[in-house]
């Protein structure tokens, strides 16, 4: 995972939670294991609520609906960075 090599230098992940290969649980559970600071921001254009296993809700920062305007990328962005 080219992830773990630049850990130190990512503050925000923005990742689909549904993912060919891994799913999104064991995505945010791999990215917390490896940096538990990193903030995750996780998009989707079904419900995430309903897709995030309970012990992972807690550990994504903030959660983005598809489709999403660059206007409200930047705003999250800015929301989880504060």
């Amino acid at each position: 995972m080219g992830y773990n090599q630049y850990r130190d230098q990512i503050r925000v992940v923005l990742m689909d939670i549904m993912m060919p290969g891994m799913n999104g649980n064991s995505a945010i559970c791999k990215l917390k294991e490896i940096n538990p600071q990193v903030l995750i921001i996780a998009c989707s254009g079904c419900n995430i609520e309903n897709m995030l296993e309970p012990n992972n809700e807690s550990q994504v920062t903030a959660i983005l609906s598809k489709p999403y305007t660059n206007e409200e990328l930047l705003a999250k962005l800015n929301f989880v960075l504060k």
